[in-house]
């Protein structure tokens, strides 16, 4: 016979089991039992409680209602029960399947976390009643955001204003958003508060430095201050550019200035560029060049910032073109008359391109010099610099050659001389364009040539060097030695001096070799040479371009991370472009390869690929050059040597499936010896296990479904 009771006060059924058909609230409580036989009765056994679940499903809210909480924020989730006023509950709650020790209806986080993600959910209790547990609301923590401004204009034009707007991703990206996650929005000039606004935009028409950050919440939640944006008030000063001089088309090696020019008032400028051409102008009024080149054609304009107030400034310019032309001019010289009489005068006109861009002109008298079977120029009586493109010989009596030239700017720059050209004296001389002929003089004029002994015409001086870089490469980098030589075929022997394109290569101003010890990336640009010799000159050679780029960092490539048992690992070496992948690159363009291991030096090869076989910290760099010229240092690889240990994991306990809350323990063995181990794990689950040999999953959740396994790493085997 059995005794029950619910609550101290006894119930009546008899039997060893109590029954309760429709279960009511009422039926909540604690029971015991106890047995009797005979006239002897047990203990009354320990209290077994009944709590009876309503059908009530409370519902979480999140307060403030905003769909995205950044870190550091205060939020409230509150658990309402609906129908349950008026009566005395607690509550219990957890976060993602977590129970979380709170009994109000209201669990408050002063300042949120990430760690604070995820799912909440409530449910209520009474007694022995229990409600059903609510639907999971998602908590999503950010870290703290930054403020984000935005300008649609740098300078507030004459009269007008700029509209600045302020956001915080991802939640403000318009006006009305900012309003619904509760963002406002102050705003800051030259580190001083400036506004408060709800919508994030504001009209400004004073320059100066603007910043702003956004503020929610009571108290008021801070974002991190955006990045600050310049404004610049436009005055009506007008900047004007100016070439000069102001020719219609600059040679190669001429000067120029650009000049900015503004006009109105006493006020002190500083000066600010723009150009499309390759090589930028300083921020200064004038911009003098002093060796042009094709690199410095483009558009200029520029505009002026007030050395009293930075942030008013001038409108841009209108834009000036400069073209320079990298095609030599060469003037083009007559004679009248080619066929005289004794005593006749002679008039040479010396013709260039752009005839009114003030150019002086240069004669000069072709004179023989049969010791080196070539001819030398002589400059003829006040034919130095003259403003008219004609010069009258008078009184000429015998054949004789003549050639010009042009020169214009300060510094000078001079065009190349002419083709010569001749005055015939009737009866004094045969021409012959081959075979030879003997005469009095001698006289050159293309390959027209009057002779008074037989050479062959292979034996003339050249009229092009060659110009050569050394060493031969292709790229060449910052901090590299080259040398730039010009080479004149067929004048060996002869006593040349040179001269260089850019002028920049005059030091020294006459030597055949132009020798950089330590080159640098303004060094790069187009040079030629000419060979001189008392009035002789040799025709521009041909440019050969030097690309000098920065230094280079080598680059080291494993093809696996970990030496197999029993074999190695191939490292591959490589510069920049000049070597990606073959050897043959590598030899062409001069690179060896210095290894290092843990530091130190391990062996310098050639093609830039070695098989090692050994644990270790790798890197490497590129030399090429005598003295040696090195790259930066590669990345350090570490390769790892693999033991024949091998790690199991193993599942505790080791269940066929696993329900979401239960505990598991994920484990790797490594078996053999007594090595101490430091351990790696590798897993598609989204959570990841620490490095430890063991990984206890307190409350499982999907979230730790995956593969798991280990990479062991010894701490004497690397």
């Amino acid at each position: 016979m059995y005794e029950w009771r619910r609550d101290q006060v006894n119930t009546p059924p008899t039997s060893s089991e109590y029954r309760i058909i429709s279960v009511a609230e009422s039926d909540g409580g604690g029971y015991s039992c106890r047995g009797r036989r005979n006239s002897s009765w047990t203990e009354w056994s320990d209290i077994t409680t009944l709590r009876v679940t309503v059908p009530i499903k409370p519902t979480v809210t999140l307060q403030p209602p905003w769909t995205q909480i950044y870190s550091g924020e205060t939020i409230s989730v509150r658990c309402e029960i609906q129908g349950g006023e008026g009566a005395q509950w607690t509550y219990e709650w957890r976060q993602d399947q977590v129970n979380i020790p709170d009994t109000s209806s209201e669990y408050r986080i002063i300042r949120v976390t990430e760690s604070d993600s995820g799912g909440y959910s409530c449910r209520g209790k009474r007694t022995y009643l229990l409600t059903e547990w609510s639907d999971t609301i998602t908590l999503s923590v950010s870290s703290k955001p930054k403020a984000e401004l935005r300008a649609d204009g740098t300078a507030v034009p004459v009269g007008g204003s700029v509209t600045l707007t302020c956001s915080v991703n991802p939640s403000s990206s318009s006006p009305s958003s900012s309003s619904s996650s509760g963002w406002k929005y102050y705003w800051y000039r030259y580190r001083k508060s400036y506004q408060i606004l709800t919508n994030g935009q504001i009209s400004v028409s004073e320059g100066g430095r603007y910043r702003c950050r956004g503020g929610r919440g009571e108290p008021v939640y801070y974002t991190e201050d955006s990045q600050s944006v310049r404004i610049d008030t436009t005055v009506s000063n007008r900047p004007v550019v100016t070439l000069y001089p102001n020719w219609s088309e600059i040679y190669r090696g001429e000067t120029i200035t650009v000049r900015c020019e503004i006009h109105g008032g006493d006020t002190e400028w500083d000066y600010e560029w723009e150009t499309n051409s390759m090589i930028k102008a300083p921020n200064q009024n004038e911009y003098r060049i002093r060796s042009a080149s094709s690199f410095n054609s483009g558009n200029y304009r520029c505009k002026g910032r007030m050395k009293s107030s930075q942030h008013e400034t001038t409108e841009w310019s209108d834009s000036v073109t400069l073209t320079v032309s990298d095609n030599e001019p060469r003037p083009v010289l007559t004679v009248s008359p080619s066929w005289l009489s004794p005593g006749a005068s002679v008039t040479l006109n010396c013709e260039v391109e752009h005839p009114s861009a003030g150019w002086s002109f240069y004669w000069y008298k072709a004179v023989p010099d049969l010791s080196e079977k070539s001819s030398s120029y002589e400059l003829l009586p006040d034919g130095s610099g003259t403003a008219q493109d004609s010069y009258i010989i008078h009184g000429q009596t015998h054949t004789a050659g003549y050639v010009c030239r042009a020169g214009r700017g300060d510094p000078e720059y001079h065009t190349d001389h002419s083709q010569p050209k001749f005055v015939w004296s009737a009866g004094q001389f045969k021409v012959c364009k081959s075979g030879w002929t003997p005469v009095k003089h001698i006289m050159y004029a293309d390959d027209l040539v009057v002779s008074s002994s037989s050479f062959p015409a292979s034996s003339f001086v050249p009229s092009k060097p060659t110009v050569t870089l050394q060493p031969p490469w292709t790229q060449i980098y910052s901090g590299e030695t080259v040398s730039v030589s010009c080479e004149i075929q067929g004048g060996e022997g002869a006593q040349w001096t040179y001269e260089w394109r850019p002028n920049k290569l005059n030091t020294p101003p006459t030597s055949s070799e132009y020798r950089i010890i330590t080159v640098t990336e303004s060094d790069s640009g187009g040079y030629s040479c000419r060979g001189t010799r008392t009035y002789m000159l040799t025709k521009w050679s041909d440019i050969i371009t030097l690309s000098v780029s920065s230094k280079p960092k080598a680059e080291l490539r494993a093809d696996r991370t970990a030496v197999p048992v029993g074999g190695s690992v191939t490292l591959t070496c490589s510069v920049n472009l000049s070597s990606p992948s073959s050897s043959s690159s590598s030899s062409s363009s001069g690179w060896k390869y210095y290894w290092y291991r843990d530091w130190k030096s391990y062996q310098p090869v050639t093609n830039g690929q070695i098989s090692v076989s050994e644990g270790g910290r790798y890197s490497c760099r590129g030399g090429k050059g005598e003295p040696v010229y090195y790259t930066e240092y590669s990345e350090s690889v570490r390769i790892d040597t693999t033991v024949s240990n091998r790690p199991v994991v193993t599942l505790y306990p080791n269940w066929s499936e696993i329900y979401k809350g239960e505990t598991i323990t994920v484990r790797c063995e490594i078996h053999g010896g007594d090595t101490e181990w430091d351990y790696e794990w590798e897993t598609n689950s989204i959570r990841k296990p620490p490095n430890q040999n063991e990984h206890r999953i307190g409350s499982a959740s999907s979230f730790n479904s995956g593969k798991y396994r280990s990479i062991l790493d010894s701490d004497i085997q690397r």
